[in-house]
């Protein structure tokens, strides 16, 4: 048990949110140096970094989905794609309560003017 499974265990959590946080960083951990992610000027990948944009993330969103769809037919491990579903969403929410909703905003109002 690594320490941030030990700390989903230890929060007051239901057992499925436990589960599914579980699932959640074991596919983070596992997919940390996969190729396809946009890389920023020092070379770092991350949701969180400039080039990583929403579209993307929509983009990688609509795939991961595609995947789960696969996987409940069958062919695929249902608990880990939904959790590959989920850290896309937890991403596109991270950038946009760190303040990319406000920049798309802007962005489309720029396109409009």
């Amino acid at each position: 048990m690594t320490n941030k499974t030990k700390l989903v265990d230890e929060l007051q959590l239901h057992p499925s949110i436990q589960r599914m946080a579980r699932n959640m960083q074991y596919k983070l951990d596992k997919n940390a140096n996969k190729k396809g992610w946009p890389e920023d000027e020092n070379g770092q990948r991350g949701w969180m970094n400039d080039a990583c944009s929403i579209e993307f993330l929509q983009r990688k969103l609509l795939e991961e989905v595609s995947e789960l769809f696969d996987a409940l037919e069958g062919r695929g491990n249902v608990a880990l794609e939904a959790a590959d579903v989920a850290n896309i969403a937890m991403m596109l929410a991270d950038k946009f309560e760190a303040g990319a909703c406000s920049e798309r905003v802007q962005d489309k109002e720029r396109k409009n003017d």
